[in-house]
């Protein structure tokens, strides 16, 4: 009974933390609301939990816990060239069904050209990224190949599965905690696993981050440069520091290639927090 109480103690302050966050110029995006998942296996819940699930299995990565058939979003990595890829996407939005790849759309098994509108959806592509809007309250962005962002309505809060987590505003709890016990990230990943009858899913072993050293001080002072002044009040800055870590230490190429993922993602959510990031990419560092 008293953990029950502390537990509802914990969601209401995390709920009013918001509401002062939202008064004092920080994006409620980043009280929640806005889950991503990018480059070297790495997500970031609604409720801004950061971890890292290196598998190539297809996962739900968000849906409605009481009814997956009005909002189901699942995705697919594997490993190409040595590098963990987006490959595909499975949306489920107010019953229709709608598959993305690099090379097609299709909504109900139908191939769709874009800009698509019907049903409440608007699909629309670009160089950089594809984006679809929902009127159920869901935009879903996919960047090329290396990240995938599900923003939802909050409406949508303390009623999601999935690896973004149940957006209750309160990290960890219930995410990563199970019968009063701490879940490692393999076991909640488990939950989530979507894998076919007749398909095959790897785990990937990564390198563990206290085998590396000195990965700490060029991630930091990549992601406090002046370009990112904008951004230190507004994204948690330890926790992409954290996200960089490891992609260094589990570099198979040069440092400087490997942090690119993690700084541009920390670059789209600066932006989408309502700061202003200026130019970071030199043609020597990160050129697209």
């Amino acid at each position: 009974m008293a953990l029950c109480w502390m537990l509802r103690l914990i969601v209401a302050l995390a709920y009013l933390t918001q509401r002062s966050a939202s008064t004092t110029g920080a994006s409620p995006a980043h009280s929640g609301e806005v889950c991503s998942t990018w480059g070297n296996f790495h997500y970031k819940t609604f409720d801004g939990d950061f971890f890292q699930l290196p598998s190539s299995c297809n996962y739900i990565l968000a849906s409605l816990c009481e009814d997956p058939s009005d909002l189901n979003i699942q995705l697919r990595r594997v490993v190409q060239n040595s590098q963990p890829t987006i490959t595909a996407l499975f949306m489920k939005l107010e019953g229709v069904a709608i598959q993305i790849s690099d090379e097609s759309i299709t909504i109900d098994n139908e191939k769709v050209n874009l800009p698509f509108s019907a049903y409440g959806l608007h699909i629309e592509k670009t160089e950089s990224h594809l984006k679809i809007t929902g009127k159920l309250g869901v935009v879903l962005t996919w960047k090329k190949d290396d990240s995938v962002s599900v923003e939802l309505a909050a409406k949508h809060r303390n009623k999601t599965c999935g690896l973004c987590g149940d957006f209750n505003g309160v990290k960890i709890f219930d995410e990563f905690i199970e019968n009063d016990e701490r879940l490692e990230v393999a076991d909640y990943g488990s939950k989530w696993k979507k894998d076919g009858p007749t398909e095959s899913c790897e785990e990937v072993d990564l390198r563990p981050k206290d085998e590396c050293q000195n990965a700490t001080d060029i991630c930091r002072r990549w992601l406090t440069l002046p370009a990112f002044s904008s951004c230190q009040s507004l994204v948690p800055v330890q926790q992409y520091v954290d996200a960089c870590e490891k992609d260094v230490c589990q570099c198979n190429s040069s440092r400087e290639v490997c942090m690119c993922d993690t700084l541009a993602e920390f670059s789209r959510q600066c932006g989408h927090a309502g700061g202003k990031p200026q130019e970071w990419r030199t043609p020597d560092f990160c050129s697209t």
